[in-house]
């Protein structure tokens, strides 16, 4: 019996240990699954890291190439050695200004027949004569060559139409022998371009936001002023207008421009039927103050562009009271976005400054209230933007080559607030007087470095040097406390609210600053950057040529009208300080439910009649998917600016038909650089990357097959198994790539519409320079090219380009240049492009399609009105002929079509012929680079 249980006994135990040994088994084959998904994963990350790296060696070796024509460029290699300017003082007399600090203009040397000699203490440029030009040496520069404005066969300054004299009598009252004062009126005019472009672009936005047909036909915007009453409005066209004003304010799109025109009190409750009065009044005074900008920058008369720089300015009459409603809805607008911002700095930012504190040993209160305003200037103003240097980029620099544990996954959860106050270190540290001198020698050594491999070398040298200093700081002060779990601890500390009175940005500004904060309500973080950067330059320069012509003791003094400019110095401030805080605007709460039911559509969810109830059903907490849709939606559409750029500028259903278009996706991949592409395929498909065609053919079939409810089984959270993260990661590459092409389209095409915008915008402005009797308004109507024929005529060309011209001008058409102004003013081709798009034949450039789009509009217009036969002899119905035949643009068309343009001959070749239009390549590289 004993033999028996141990024989059981063993039995037991073999068993025991062959499952045992199993178990064992099974446990190190899930072990070694484990360890091989989380190599799979790192590497995955490696290699990424790696296409970064390649991808920036790849940028910095094209700047180097492109490097070797650029230091061909006189302007930029004189520039580089300090000289700012040469102006001609008068007809024997030249300054030459040097660059100062803040791009400040120093006067340097005088130059006449007999001499040179220095302009005063601060001139720093060493200048010869060479031949009839200049020798220029200076900072790391020597040798460069500056032009002899003197030796220019025109008169000093004259301009291509030769309105310089004009142009002087509108802006100063009288003509001068110099070209300092053209030069200061040309960036007056730029100013004018820049508003131009925006403002046309907002003013689509909001008759977009409509979701109408035609819109282009009836154009609200166009129709409010300032110039008169909300009362008299409301009895425009019998109320017509005042309806379709109610309409539009009653969208729920506008609330993706923030809370100004949502109808909800402070505490987020609707507002009574008693209170919609006056908040109608408010969105009628604001938007009144975009119709007038649109109208000063659409047309060219000198008094209607004057409007632009007199907000302030009061009527009398029927009309008394008007411009200060106008006024008074922007000071309370700018007040309401400033006092937010200073009253809830300290509270929105305690417990950064508490980080602060200890970093740098703030313990007294003195120390305390210098941490609190060096803070302020930074997060708030933005003061590290003016340094003359990227502090974003010397961080950057810095991680890569000394600080790589700064970009670990450790930190992930709370890297935003990482990199602020490594970018807080690195700008206190220039704050410091005893980096002065560097500081200054860091940016003249950049101003003076023509290729970007010598910027990038000098970016490289600066961050280890900066390691070296920061380090201790950064690792023992910094990211000991980068824990969301102690910073969830931290207790505010009580601070004097009074300690950024005296810096804080004041409750008012000029109205033009206030005017142009209202443009940056309906504009992206990169188009406001735009547009004011480009602003403060203009204001900087004219404040920069004041300077100059006080200096010399040469009159200065503004015609009435444009008394603002004796203030430019004081608007570029108030501008650069707009630029800090402007893009801080978030969507309105209220604007969700529609942000999913158009990202819905945009994705491709068709079916109108289930779209709202499917919605409603997506945001239901209950909703038996749960929450995992919507977020994912939320973080991978909604909140991607791509989405944002798409309906604002589009219709969403109309968005969706380009995604369908396989010639267009097709187009745009092809655009998209190859490495980009193979990320894209990596990332978005399982199959390996080889072929670049076949990759952007595999693609394209992604986006042109994509359906919104494609998305709908994504499982997110930490339950989420690897191949379910897998699923997510791809299926969020797909949406990404997929909005990609859909705003690389609309973006480019509206680039394009500007451009002729922007040529109508110059046309009219110069006819009526030129001659206001011969070409006002009235004139203009009646034929919008009089203008350049006639300049033809009078300044005439070379033989065989007036043969050209006249050749085209007897193909031209009375009607089809205002049918093209309009369409390209509206925006008209682009709204309905869906329209016509499925017809293309092909295309090669955004160049070709716009045109098609925009000749299709012209010919529906034309059939619109009624019409059966044109004043060209035929001619433009042969060209409809040819447009609907062929399913392409007509070259022969664009000539015609941009005649108005022809009095400024390269403008006119460069917005005619594809091969020169196309060298502008659209989006600059950079940005197309952000932008992927």
């Amino acid at each position: 019996m004993k033999k028996k249980e141990n024989a059981k006994q063993r039995r037991d135990r073999a068993k025991a240990m062959r499952r045992s040994t199993v178990e064992a088994a099974e446990t190190k084959r899930n072990e070694e699954r484990r360890l091989a998904e989380e190599i799979h994963i790192v590497e995955e990350e490696v290699r990424k890291k790696q296409k970064e790296e390649e991808k920036r060696l790849r940028a910095i070796k094209a700047a180097e190439k492109a490097d070797i024509s650029l230091a061909k460029k006189t302007k930029t290699s004189a520039k580089a050695a300090g000289l700012k300017s040469t102006f001609v003082i008068d007809d024997k007399r030249l300054l030459m200004t040097s660059f100062g600090k803040c791009n400040r203009a120093i006067a340097d040397k005088y130059i006449d027949d007999s001499d040179i000699k220095d302009a005063g203490e601060e001139a720093s440029l060493r200048v010869e004569r060479k031949g009839k030009n200049f020798q220029v040496s200076g900072r790391k520069v020597k040798d460069a060559t500056a032009d002899n404005p003197l030796r220019s066969k025109k008169p000093a300054g004259q301009d291509q139409i030769f309105c310089k004299d004009q142009l002087e009598h509108i802006y100063f009252g009288t003509s001068y022998v110099d070209n300092i004062h053209i030069q200061l009126i040309y960036n007056i005019l730029d100013i004018e371009k820049i508003l131009a472009v925006q403002v046309n672009n907002i003013v689509y936005e909001l008759n977009n936001i409509l979701r109408e047909d035609k819109a282009e036909y009836d154009d609200l915007i166009g129709y409010m002023s300032c110039d008169y009453t909300f009362e008299r409005f409301k009895k425009h066209n019998n109320g017509k207008l005042y309806e379709k004003f109610r309409k539009l304010i009653g969208q729920p799109q506008l609330g993706y421009f923030g809370k100004t025109f949502i109808p909800y009190d402070k505490a987020g409750k609707k507002l009574s039927s008693n209170a919609m009065p006056a908040f109608e009044e408010k969105c009628y005074n604001l938007l009144s103050v975009i119709g007038t900008v649109r109208q000063a920058t659409a047309h060219g008369s000198e008094r209607t562009r004057a409007k632009l720089y007199q907000f302030e300015k009061e009527f009398d009459g029927e009309n008394k009271g008007c411009r200060i409603q106008a006024r008074r809805a922007l000071e309370s607008l700018y007040r309401e976005r400033v006092c937010s911002l200073n009253s809830g700095f300290l509270d929105m930012s305690g417990k950064d400054l508490y980080i602060l504190f200890n970093a740098f040993d703030a313990f007294d209160n003195e120390k305390k209230k210098q941490i609190v305003r060096e803070y302020y200037n930074f997060l708030i103003l933005k003061a590290y933007k003016n340094m003359g240097f990227s502090i974003k980029k010397l961080r950057e620099k810095m991680i890569a080559r000394c600080a790589p544990e700064l970009a670990s996954d450790d930190f992930r959860t709370v890297r935003q607030k990482l990199y602020r106050f490594v970018d807080f270190a690195i700008y206190r540290f220039y704050l410091n007087d005893e980096n002065r001198a560097y500081t200054e020698e860091f940016v003249a050594s950049l101003r003076a470095s023509v290729k970007a491999s010598e910027k990038e070398a000098m970016y490289q040298l600066e961050a280890e040097r900066l390691w070296k200093e920061l380090k201790s700081i950064i690792n023992e002060r910094i990211t000991t406390w980068m824990d969301g779990e102690r910073i969830a601890k931290i207790k505010k500390p009580e601070i004097d609210k009074h300690v950024i009175d005296d810096i804080a940005i004041p409750e008012s500004a000029n109205p033009f600053c206030e005017m142009i904060y209202l443009l940056t309500i309906f504009l992206d973080g990169k188009e406001i950057n735009d547009m004011l950067t480009q602003l403060i330059s203009r204001f900087e320069n004219i404040a920069g040529f004041i300077d100059v012509l006080k200096g010399e003791g040469m009159d200065r003094a503004f015609a009435p009208p444009y008394g603002l400019f004796d203030s430019s110095d004081k608007i570029a401030e108030e501008l650069r300080i707009i630029n800090s805080f402007a893009r801080m605007t978030k969507e309105d709460p209220s604007a969700k439910p529609i942000m999913y039911k158009e990202a819905a559509q945009v994705l491709g969810f068709g079916n109108e009649e289930e779209l709202e109830d499917y919605v409603n059903d997506m945001l239901d907490k209950d909703h038996k998917g749960g929450m995992g849709f919507r977020n994912f939606i939320a973080n991978n559409v909604i909140e991607s600016s791509r989405f944002k750029y798409l309906v604002r500028y589009g219709n969403p259903k109309k968005v969706r038909a380009i995604a369908e278009n396989r010639k267009v996706v097709d187009f745009v991949l092809k655009e998209i650089p190859d490495p980009q592409i193979q990320a894209y395929y990596s990332s978005c498909t399982s199959g390996t990357t080889g072929n670049y065609d076949e990759m952007r053919g595999a693609l394209a079939t992604i986006i042109t097959g994509l359906h919104f409810k494609d998305f709908e089984d994504v499982v997110q959270g930490n339950n989420a198994s690897i191949q379910q993260k897998r699923d997510k990661e791809r299926k969020k590459n797909i949406i990404r790539l997929y909005l990609t092409v859909l705003y690389l389209a609309q973006k480019n095409l509206i680039y394009v519409n500007s451009r002729y915008f922007l040529a109508f915008h110059c046309a009219e402005r110069d006819a009526m320079t030129y001659d206001s009797n011969r070409f006002n308004k009235d004139a203009l109507w009646e034929d919008r090219a009089a203008f350049a024929k006639a300049f033809i005529a009078e300044h005439p060309k070379k033989k065989r380009v007036q043969l050209y011209l006249y050749k085209n001008i007897s193909n031209s058409d009375v009607w089809s240049f205002r049918a093209y102004r309009n369409l390209a003013e509206h925006l008209g081709a682009i709204r309905n492009m869906d329209k016509y798009i499925e017809d293309i034949r092909g295309f090669e450039s955004y160049f070709e399609l716009y045109h098609y789009l925009m000749q299709r509009s012209i010919i529906d217009r034309f059939r619109y009105e009624g019409r059966t036969e044109s004043g060209a002899e035929g001619k433009l119905l042969e060209y409809f002929e040819l447009v609907e035949k062929y399913n392409t643009y007509c070259k022969d068309f664009v000539k015609a079509l941009n005649i108005p343009f022809s009095y400024n001959l390269a403008r006119y070749k460069n917005l005619s012929v594809n091969e020169l239009f196309d060298r502008n390549n659209y989006l600059p590289n950079k940005e197309r680079e952000k932008d992927e």
